[in-house]
């Protein structure tokens, strides 16, 4: 009975030490899998961020455009308004 107790644990050994190793492997490349999804979204993220800040500062540009804009044509009434009076000016004193 010992000898055949013996021989079923090699064959159990022999069985088991395999196993383990595929079991081992198959977690390993599990885990590999997750890492590299875990690492794609966070990238996805950070894509996405960027393109939403590079949104924003694009409306910030053409609101400053348009600023600038208002800003020119209210100087060049200025100017225009200031040419009048002077020439008011110049035919007051003629």
């Amino acid at each position: 009975m010992d000898a055949a107790y013996f021989v079923l644990s090699i064959i159990g050994l022999g069985v088991t030490i395999p196993l383990a190793g595929i079991l081992t492997s198959h977690k390993r490349r599990m885990a590999e899998i997750n890492n590299a999804n875990r690492n794609q979204a966070l990238a996805g993220d950070a894509d996405e961020r960027v393109l939403t800040e590079l949104r924003e500062l694009r409306q910030l540009i053409h609101e400053q455009a348009i600023a600038i804009d208002n800003l020119a044509d209210m100087q060049r009434r200025v100017l225009e308004r200031s040419d009048e009076v002077q020439s008011i000016r110049n035919r007051i004193n003629s």
